[in-house]
Parts: structure tokens; C-alpha cells; sequence
């Protein structure tokens, strides 16, 4: 048996609700990706109901999280004779933002950074650009605060999300490159310290990866967690 603690955490509308569902609907329908996902309580299999039907009159993106709504999903993936067991705990970005700027404690987000072994932070960079200078630094407050609380042995998977409107900026065979993405976060979030954060980002624990959260999501290879 393999545990695996997972945290999702990420600014608001970066779509971190949109990338739970999809990976599960990625994981049920790709069979021989190597895994098979087993929804493992009522309220994962009625959450992922909600958001699917979401899609279905919406198919861009569903209703934000609700402020105070905290979202925990468990399921159990099989890897061949392996097994790992999910704590997806997705709370809504205001609540991160608030706890990240020191206004709040009660999620204990930052310990739930410390203690996942794999913590996906997601960012928008699309929406990024429209936000207001307050919102921008916050939304790279986000990204760093992870790089500096997850311990050097987790796995931490930065995800790009909405890739789909940006393939003018990075065509689609690039979204695994990590060098080019680092340059584009650079290029797009200019505050984002790049050069204070280089060395955790250079390694080999931290992936990188840009993906469309409406049509394909990255594959995981379980042998890199």
C-alpha cells in the first residue's frame, strides 16, 4: 500500500476545481494511461455530478468556490499491483489569498503545503494580466509561498492552466518544457521573483507544465511521484 497526501492550492479562478474533475474524467476514460481512479466517498461522486453538469450548460468554466466552502476529495488510484489513497483538499482562493497575507489561520494552508507529498499550485496567467496590481502580487505571493513551505523530498507540480488560449504564446508540444515555461511565467508575471526562486524551481522534485483544463489534462506518470 502507498499513501499519497495531495494539496491543490492556487489564486482564485486559476481552476482548481476544473483541473479535480478533469483529471478524474481524464483517469476513467484513459485506462491505459496505467491508472484507474475508484471514487471513494458520496460527496467526491456527488461533487464531480455538480461540476460535470456545470459543464454541460457552461463548458468554459463552472461557478467559483464559494468563500468559507472547504472542498475535500478522496478517492483511491490503483497503479498495477500499487494502490494510492487522495486527500484533494481544494478551499476557495480568497480563503488562500487570506491566509497566504497572514489575515487568517484556520485552514492551516500552509501546513498543508509541509505535509502533502505532492502539492499541485496552479496559476492562470491569462487571467493574471487583467487583474489589478494588489491581485497580481498576490497571485505570486501564492506560487512562492509554496516553493519556500514544501520540503525538498515532496513532489510539487506547477500547472499553467487555460493553455488553450495561450498557444500563441507556447505551442502545445512545449507545455512539458520547463525552461520555456519558467520564461513565460517571467515574461507574464513579472512578479514572480523568477531569479529569487530559480534554485527550487531547477529541482527535480518540481515539475512544470501548462494545460488546457476544457480539453486534455498532463498525464501523470505515477513512477515520478
Amino acid at each position: 500500500m502507498s499513501d499519497l497526501k495531495i494539496f491543490m492550492v492556487g489564486p482564485v479562478a486559476a481552476g482548481k476545481t476544473v483541473f479535480a474533475y478533469m483529471l478524474d474524467c481524464y483517469i476513467n476514460a484513459h485506462p491505459e494511461c496505467g491508472a484507474v481512479s475508484k471514487t471513494a466517498d458520496w460527496d467526491t461522486k456527488e461533487y464531480f455530478a455538480i461540476i460535470g453538469k456545470a459543464f454541460g450548460k457552461e463548458p468554459w468554466w463552472p461557478s467559483r468556490t464559494e468563500r468559507g466552502a472547504l472542498i475535500e476529495l478522496k478517492w483511491e488510484w490503483e497503479f498495477g499491483d500499487r494502490r494510492a489513497f487522495f486527500d484533494l483538499v481544494d478551499p476557495p482562493g480568497e480563503d488562500i489569498e487570506r491566509e497566504l497575507k497572514g489575515k487568517a489561520n484556520d485552514l492551516g494552508i500552509l501546513n498543508k503545503i509541509r505535509a502533502a507529498d505532492v502539492v499541485f499550485v496552479l496559476m492562470d496567467l491569462v487571467g493574471h494580466q487583467d487583474d489589478e496590481p494588489i491581485k497580481r502580487a498576490q497571485n505570486a505571493w501564492i506560487v512562492e509561498n509554496v516553493l519556500r513551505n514544501a520540503a525538498a523530498v515532496r513532489q510539487v507540480v506547477i500547472g499553467v492552466s487555460k493553455g488553450d488560449m495561450m498557444k500563441h504564446r507556447l505551442p502545445d508540444s512545449s507545455w512539458a518544457d520547463k525552461e520555456q515555461l519558467i520564461a513565460l511565467i517571467s515574461d507574464m508575471m513579472p512578479e514572480f521573483n523568477i531569479s529569487a526562486y530559480r534554485q527550487q524551481l531547477a529541482r527535480l522534485n518540481v515539475r512544470m507544465v501548462m494545460f488546457s483544463a476544457v480539453g486534455t489534462v498532463p498525464y501523470l506518470d505515477e513512477k515520478k511521484f
